[in-house]
Order: C-alpha cells, then structure tokens, then sequence
C-alpha cells in the first residue's frame, strides 16, 4: 500500500465549516469507494488543509476510480477551492500487502482479520488483496456492504483475540456457518460472483476443535462432504459446493490466530 498528501486549497472568504462539510463528504466518498482505507489524518495549514491517507496503489486517487459519489463530490468542492486539490505520493509502505495486478483471477475468497485494513476481496491467484474499484459497482455505486461486512467482521475478532467477556461471541460469528455474520459474508459473495463471472469463496474460521481425530473426521458444515484437502492452499480445506474455505483448527496447529496469511 501507499502514503499519499492530498492538499486542498480553500477560498479566501469561505467559513471553514462550508468547506470542511464538502471536503468530508468528499473524502468520505474515497474511503467508500475503496480508493482510500481507514488510516487518515487531517492537518491544517495556513491556507491548506492536507489530507494525509493510506491507499492500495499509486494511483489509487485518481478521478477515474470515483464513485458517482465521489465524483459529485469533488466538482462541490472545487467550487468553493481556489484550484485543484494537489496529490503528492509519500511513498510505499512497508510490511503491507501489495494490491493485486493479475489479469485473470481463477476466484477470489472473502477474507480479513483484526488487523487488516486492505480490501477483504482476495484473489485466488497471487492471494493479495483487490482493490475495490477495481470491481464491479454494487447496487448503490459503492461499497458500502463490504466495507461493512470488513468492519463487524474485523471488530468479532478483536473480540476473539482479546480472549475476554466476549471471546465466544466473536468466534461463533466467525465460525458458525449459520451466524449473522456468515450469512451477510456468504451473500456478498454470491453477489460478487455474479458481477464478475468468477467463483467466491467464503472463509469459515476454525480455531478450536474436539482432537485432531476428530478434526480429521470432520465434514463441511453446509452440505456434508468431505473437505477437500489443498497443501497449496493457505486455508487447507475447501469445499466447491457450498464455496467455503476452512482450516483444520488452529490450536492443533500451534497456530497464532493473529499469524493468518492472505
């Protein structure tokens, strides 16, 4: 991923709070678009205001990844700047995943963790993630259900890791196949593979389990059949027909939950 500063210029005259009502919904629109992640800081110059960010790729910001939203935005904006917002690439930042470049996919996979911050569509090729705007538009021009998905998903396993009052609760919503969380995650798949002709896994946590002959018994929740087992595959366990991705429970493995890859 990587730092850009994105320098606004507003008008002499105009109230501060005009302007920082537009630059929000502008930057808000970004982040909604999958052109920015979650990682931003503001700061107030003299007669600039610059918008510090974290984004996929170099050219993340670039008008022709805007949303509809995101563009109506920027042309508000603009009205009330004395010119152009300004990008300054900052560089790349290390120890992140780089945004995937294939220019054909086999699937993807649905897949994050408390710490991730990229897009949760994963390809199955090169397994780094891909930026949203690089996908098909959902029903309201952005992302806002995947995004959302991220969001509840990444806060049940900050519940998960934390191992407290509500460990059991985040780890159910990750593992059950039948829990809220999975059945929202499940649909968003359903709905990607149909705006881009490629299958979508989901992945069905698993850290605890009964023994390791247990676990080697053990059978896809949705349909039944046995798992079938991939060495090369990060997850281990796939199932074609209910589209899931599965591991053998991590805590035979020795595993640190916080230590999932891609």
């Amino acid at each position: 991923m990587f730092a850009c500063k994105y320098s606004f210029f507003p008008k002499q005259g105009i109230e501060r709070e005009i302007f920082l009502q537009d630059f929000w919904y502008f930057v808000g629109a970004l982040s909604k678009g999958g052109q920015t992640v979650n990682e931003d800081y503001i700061i107030q110059g003299r007669s600039t205001i610059h918008y510090t960010c974290i984004c996929p790729e170099k050219d993340s910001l670039d008008a022709r990844h805007h949303t509809f939203y995101a563009a109506k935005a920027y042309k508000k904006l603009l009205k009330v700047s004395v010119r152009e917002p300004q990008i300054k690439k900052t560089g790349e930042i290390l120890e992140t995943p780089q945004a995937c470049q294939c220019k054909q996919r086999p699937y993807f996979y649905l897949f994050t963790h408390f710490m991730d911050r990229s897009s949760p569509v994963v390809c199955g090729k090169c397994r780094q993630p891909v930026p949203l705007y690089r996908l098909p538009r959902f029903e309201n021009g952005a992302y806002d259900d995947i995004l959302g998905w991220q969001e509840i998903y990444r806060n049940c396993d900050s519940l998960f890791m934390e191992s407290g009052a509500g460990e059991m609760f985040g780890y159910r919503q990750m593992s059950d196949l039948k829990s809220n969380l999975t059945i929202l995650g499940r649909e968003l798949c359903t709905s990607l593979e149909k705006r881009t002709g490629v299958p979508v896994f989901y992945y069905l946590h698993r850290y605890y389990g009964a023994s390791q002959k247990a676990e080697a018994k053990r059978r896809c929740p949705g349909c039944g059949s046995k798992w079938v087992e991939q060495e090369s595959n990060v997850f281990g366990l796939r199932c074609d027909k209910c589209k899931l991705f599965s591991t053998v429970a991590l805590e035979f493995q020795n595993a640190d939950p916080s230590s999932r890859a891609r």
